[in-house]
């Protein structure tokens, strides 16, 4: 039972893991995009 379980729950895991990462990495890019952008305005200003 555990041992046919077990493949799943790490696959789950994994899964979760890997979307939490992508998830961060967007908004990491997105903060980088807005605070680029707000420079650039200011540099305009």
């Amino acid at each position: 039972m555990i041992s046919y379980l077990h493949p799943v729950v790490l696959q789950e895991s994994i899964t979760c893991f890997i979307m939490q990462k992508i998830s961060l990495i967007v908004s990491d890019s997105y903060i980088y995009m807005a605070i680029t952008k707000g420079f650039a305005a200011m540099h305009v200003m």
